[in-house]
């Protein structure tokens, strides 16, 4: 089927209207945090719309039908696909996570799946993926995430994508709006990978990506750009893109420089407008965490696991969140200021509790913990008042 015959799932920006943001960060199986959090807000949404009689359905609320634009990094950008693309919902997002999770990190010898000895082969799985980590350029393959993403394209994508699954385009006019960051290897460049045209004056500066946009980067499938915003240095390969004689680019994950996407979501406001309109008004910027440890303890692995990416994946997201939190109250706070943006950043803290990006098997344990902070009065109060701002005009 056409894209076009297809109903539009895009939030339009209407005339007077602000636009609604939300921000995903990127943190490997620690993502499943983000989605916990984000089907509380949904949930909170259907309360408030029921109870102000808005909407009186029992539906569950999709994000694409609150946010005009969404931005992820790594899991964050793999959700944001989900959610926006796909057009699914939190629940259903959070059941394709969970599988897509153990599919993509269980550590394997061949066919081989360690982790299925018990206790002793998880110690053994993780023993090798450390070895893997110092010895390999990646400890996983990529190819039980294009498998995976296959799997959810084929169940859940547009009519027109079933089919093609993975190989499906990002490119869709008529889906909800979405970036994915990735990065362009060698180059400190950041990508974003969107679900609609890249505006002429969003154009990649460096010389190969540029040509490559402008001679059909649109044309990326899902599979690769789900590939793109994913491939952590030493988690997953490098992605690679393009045919010779057309330059081939080498992405690595968003994270290396945008693991906490927020500052590019709110560059990227200027896509929601015409290439010569001011800036839209902003009036609700989400951003989600995928948990933070509020305090360490010193282990002689973790000096291995994360000697690449220690300040790529730990430094950036929380010092992205204060900056952010300060540059939205310096302009709310200037007189005279017609904005009124609020700002909500949900992160839940683990205590000394350690997940690791790949750590699928401790998934269950971040539910239990998320879900428990969730509880907290002043938390349930935060994500009331974040409801309430999602619903108003």
């Amino acid at each position: 089927m056409d894209s076009t015959t297809e109903k539009s799932f895009v939030k339009e920006l209407r005339n007077g209207e602000s636009a609604k943001l939300l921000s995903l960060d990127g943190g490997g199986v620690k993502g499943i945090s983000s989605l916990v959090i984000l089907k509380a807000i949904m949930d909170a949404v259907k309360k408030e719309e029921q109870e102000q009689g808005v909407d009186s359905s029992g539906e569950e609320r999709r994000p694409r039908d609150y946010f005009h634009l969404a931005a992820g990094t790594s899991t964050g950008g793999l959700i944001a696909l989900m959610l926006f693309r796909l057009n699914m919902k939190t629940s259903e997002v959070i059941e394709e996570y969970d599988k897509l999770a153990s599919k993509v990190f269980e550590p394997k010898i061949g066919k081989i799946n360690l982790h299925w000895a018990g206790p002793v082969g998880y110690w053994l799985g993780n023993g090798w993926l450390k070895f893997k980590a110092t010895f390999f350029p990646s400890r996983f393959s990529d190819q039980p995430l294009k498998d995976a993403i296959d799997d959810i394209v084929r169940d859940y994508g547009r009519e027109e994508d079933k089919e093609k699954k993975g190989n499906a385009i990002l490119f869709n006019n008529n889906a909800g709006r979405m970036f994915m960051c990735t990065t362009l290897t060698n180059r400190g460049e950041s990508i974003l990978l969107r679900s609609y045209e890249t505006p002429a004056d969003a154009i990649p500066v460096t010389d190969d990506a540029r040509e490559s946009f402008q001679d059909g980067l649109l044309e990326m499938s899902i599979s690769v750009a789900a590939r793109a915003t994913s491939a952590a240095p030493t988690y997953l390969p490098e992605v690679k893109y393009g045919t010779p004689p057309s330059p081939v680019l080498r992405f690595w994950d968003g994270g290396l420089l945008n693991n906490n996407p927020i500052n590019q979501l709110w560059r990227a406001r200027y896509d929601l407008v015409d290439l010569k309109s001011p800036a839209p008004s902003v009036s609700c910027v989400l951003s989600l965490g995928t948990s933070w440890l509020t305090s360490t303890s010193w282990s002689p692995f973790r000096l291995i696991n994360t000697v690449t990416t220690a300040a790529s994946f730990i430094t950036n997201t929380e010092s992205k969140h204060m900056d952010f939190k300060r540059f939205i109250n310096r302009i709310r706070d200037r007189p005279g200021s017609a904005e009124n943006i609020k700002y909500f950043r949900f992160d839940a803290p683990t205590n000394k509790k350690t997940f690791n990006l790949d750590d699928y098997k401790k998934m269950p344990l971040l539910k239990e913990i998320t879900t428990a902070w969730l509880d907290q009065e002043k938390v349930k109060d935060k994500i009331g008042g974040c409801a309430k701002t999602l619903i108003a005009p």
